[in-house]
C-alpha cells in the first residue's frame, strides 16, 4: 500500500499513475475537498512549447505529452496557442520566437481567419498550433472521480499519517529547498468576444491570459 499526502494535483496524478501499475493507493488530505488545491487557480495551458521561453529542455519534453495523458481523464481543446504583442512590442515577439519552438510566424490575414475578433489588431504573431488547454477546475475532478473507480481511498479532511510513502502537499510541506510560487487568476465577463484558444499577449511583463471557450 502507497500512502500519499496531499489531494492537489501532484497528490492525484501520482496516484493514478501508480494505481495504472498495479499499486495500491490512499490518499490523505487535511483539507476539504478542492479546497487546498492551488489548481483551482491554474490556467489550465498545456503550452510546453511556450513554457520553453525559460524553461529548460526536459520541461518542453515532457510537457508535449500532457495533452495525451490529460485526454485519458479529462476534455481537452487542442486548439494551439497564439501569441500577439502590440506594434511597439514588437521586439518582444521576435525574442519569444527566438527562445521557443513549435510555431510558425502568422500574418495579420491569419491572426484574423484564427481568431476574428483579433481582426486588424495586430500585424504579426506567433501560432503553436500542438499546444491545447483545458478546464483546470474539471480536470480535477475528473481524475478524482476516475481513481475512486479504480478503487483509490481518498480520505479528505483527515491529516495524513506521518510515515506516508510520498509527500504531496506543496509549500505545505516545509521542505528547505521547495519554494512556493503564487499564482493569481483574473476571470473576466465579456460575453460579445469570442477567442477559443490560448492567448497569450507578449510585452515586457509576458502576460498571458486563458481563452475562454
Amino acid at each position: 500500500m502507497i500512502r500519499i499526502a496531499g489531494a492537489g494535483l501532484a497528490g492525484l496524478a501520482t496516484a493514478w499513475e501508480l494505481v495504472k501499475r498495479g499499486s495500491e493507493v490512499t490518499v490523505h488530505d487535511a483539507a476539504e475537498p478542492g479546497a487546498g488545491s492551488v489548481s483551482r487557480y491554474a490556467g489550465g495551458m498545456l503550452a510546453p512549447f511556450c513554457e520553453g521561453e525559460s524553461a529548460e529542455d526536459e520541461v518542453v519534453r515532457l510537457g508535449r505529452q500532457a495533452a495525451d495523458w490529460w485526454a485519458e481523464i479529462t476534455p481537452v481543446t487542442r486548439r494551439g496557442t497564439l501569441v500577439v504583442a502590440p506594434q511597439r512590442d514588437r521586439a518582444e515577439l521576435t525574442r519569444f520566437a527566438r527562445r521557443t519552438k513549435g510555431h510558425r510566424l502568422i500574418s495579420t490575414a491569419e491572426i484574423t481567419e484564427l481568431e476574428p475578433a483579433l481582426g486588424g489588431r495586430f500585424s504579426q504573431g506567433l501560432f503553436f498550433a500542438e499546444e491545447a488547454h483545458l478546464d483546470p477546475r474539471r480536470a480535477l475532478l475528473d481524475l478524482e472521480a476516475k481513481l475512486v473507480k479504480l478503487g483509490v481511498e481518498i480520505h479528505y479532511g483527515t491529516p495524513a499519517p506521518e510515515d506516508v510513502e510520498l509527500v504531496c502537499t506543496g509549500g505545505a510541506a516545509a521542505l528547505p529547498d521547495l519554494r512556493p510560487v503564487r499564482g493569481e487568476m483574473a476571470i473576466l465577463y465579456a460575453p460579445d468576444v469570442q477567442i477559443t484558444r490560448t492567448l497569450r499577449l507578449t510585452d515586457l511583463a509576458l502576460l498571458a491570459a486563458k481563452a475562454s471557450t
